[in-house]
Formats: structure tokens, C-alpha cells, sequence
């Protein structure tokens, strides 16, 4: 009887034995990682207008008229959809002209707005709206049209821009600006 009773106590010792081994090497099959901390900063997108040659220009037939107005997207800009919105008051097509710079591109849709794909750059990226820098007076234009003038013609200037990175199509983008402003 003491020899089964120490077979049987010898048995429970290796199977303990056996456990603890087990466990033991379960332990060593175990690893923590590092954390990785996300953090998540709003975009940014920062533009101005700006034009140097000031405001009030006399109409004299046939000359052509120096404006420079300039968008400017600032340096760490995120990528995005940059607008122009040229308005030009009802007598302005009587007597005035101008051409969009080439880089714009025309807004389906709409006579005034044109558009441009800026890319995030660690520069400020400038870009000139009217072509040579120039508005022209028509030399149609008659001393008797201008004594009829009953408001001075005028063009003014407006720029936007949204995020590229949610937008897919200069269209969508300028449709989201409309409806937030």
C-alpha cells in the first residue's frame, strides 16, 4: 500500500511537473506591443486677394487699363479646389473687356467662376486672374455712349477655396462652398 501510494504521489508530482512546464512555456510564448497614437489636426487652408494698382480708372477709348489682382494660396495650405468669381455691373461689357489668365479654367454652368487644382506646397503659390495683367477699353466706345453712362461700369473680385481631399470634381466643391456661405 505505501508503494502505491507513493507511485501515486510520484504520478501527481509529474503531472504538476508537466503543468508547471506547461505553463511556464505558455509565458514565454506571450508579447505587448508598443502603442501607436494617432492625432488628428483640422485641415487648413488660408488664401487672399490682393491688387496694387488701385481702384478708379478713367475710361479713354481703346487704351488698355493695368490691373494686377493676384489669389494667393499661403504656404502649408492643404491640397484644394481654388475659385474666382469675376462680377462685372450690367454697362461693364459696353465699354470694358477682359481675358481670364491662362491655368483657369471655366465652371461648367456658370458665366463668371473659373477654377483651378492647387496642390499643398511649402511655398506660397500665386497666381495672376486677368491675362497680361490687363482690362481693355472697347475703341467703340464714343464720347456720346460715355455721356450716357448712368453707372460707372465696375468688375470685382472674389476667391474661394475648399479641400480637395473629400471633393472629387471642381463642381461638387463650388456647389458645397455656395451652399455653406
Amino acid at each position: 500500500m505505501k508503494r502505491r501510494s507513493s507511485s501515486l504521489l510520484m504520478s501527481l508530482l509529474i503531472i504538476c511537473l508537466c503543468l508547471a512546464t506547461v505553463g511556464a512555456t505558455v509565458a514565454f510564448l506571450t508579447a505587448v506591443s508598443n502603442s501607436v497614437t494617432n492625432t488628428f489636426t483640422i485641415g487648413n487652408i488660408t488664401i487672399s486677394l490682393t491688387e496694387t494698382t488701385g481702384n478708379t480708372y478713367p475710361i479713354v477709348p481703346g487704351t488698355e487699363i493695368g490691373k494686377d489682382p493676384r489669389v494667393t494660396v499661403k504656404n502649408g495650405s492643404d491640397s484644394c479646389w481654388l475659385y474666382v468669381k469675376l462680377d462685372a455691373s450690367d454697362t461693364f461689357s459696353s465699354y470694358l473687356s477682359y481675358t481670364v489668365a491662362s491655368g483657369w479654367q471655366k465652371l461648367e454652368g456658370y458665366d463668371n467662376v473659373y477654377f483651378r487644382r492647387v496642390e499643398k506646397a511649402n511655398t506660397d503659390n500665386v497666381f495672376a486672374i486677368l491675362e497680361n495683367d490687363l482690362v481693355t477699353v472697347k475703341d467703340t466706345v464714343t464720347e456720346e455712349m460715355m455721356s450716357h453712362i448712368s453707372q460707372n461700369p465696375t468688375l470685382t473680385f472674389s476667391a474661394y477655396a475648399i479641400q480637395q481631399i473629400s471633393v472629387e470634381t471642381a463642381e461638387a466643391g463650388w456647389e458645397t462652398l455656395m451652399a455653406s456661405t
